[in-house]
């Protein structure tokens, strides 16, 4: 192994804590909003911290794949917690997990569950317009034609939310 290469190899593993299970990449991370991962240089372009300890410790990641946490931790760099997998495995990943957002989690919801039942309710009726309800709830029209036709607001609800509509 040239030097050169042994020093970066030997830099990259500084940054990592294996004191626990995970271990957790303490280097730089990655500026992406809502994501927590370890990022840095690594022969001329920047990588993930997790996706470098993978090709180290595994071998090479195939084209169009993603290096997955069966931790869940976004820091981790233990490749006995990595698996690859397509971006559609991630995603079911993400939501048999639970961690998948939920419109009523972003920062800013302009409806709640209550609304857009009563939307549903209203408009299955026949008694207002899409452009009515619209207008009512400060919200464009094509929000209430996604939430009527089921294309909005279709996750199942909270479990707390749940047990106040079986009274």
């Amino acid at each position: 192994m040239p030097m050169r290469e042994s020093i970066r190899l030997e830099k990259f593993w500084r940054r990592v804590d294996k004191s626990s299970g995970c271990w957790i990449w303490t280097g730089p991370k990655g500026p992406e909003p809502g994501h927590n991962y370890g990022k840095l240089m690594w022969h001329n372009k920047y990588m993930r911290a997790h996706r470098v300890a993978y090709e180290l410790m595994v071998g090479p990641i195939p084209e169009g794949l993603c290096v997955l946490h069966s931790c869940d931790n976004p820091l981790c760099v233990n490749p006995n917690h990595l698996f690859l997998g397509t971006q559609l495995d991630n995603i079911r990943d993400r939501d048999a997990k639970g961690r998948a957002p939920s419109v009523e989690s972003c920062s800013h919801p302009k409806l709640t569950w209550a609304e857009v039942d009563d939307i549903r309710a209203r408009y299955a009726k026949g008694s207002i317009t899409q452009r009515e309800l619209a207008s009512e709830h400060h919200v464009h029209i094509s929000t209430i034609s996604l939430i009527v036709r089921y294309l909005r607001w279709n996750r199942p609800r909270p479990e707390s939310l749940v047990k106040f509509d079986q009274t």
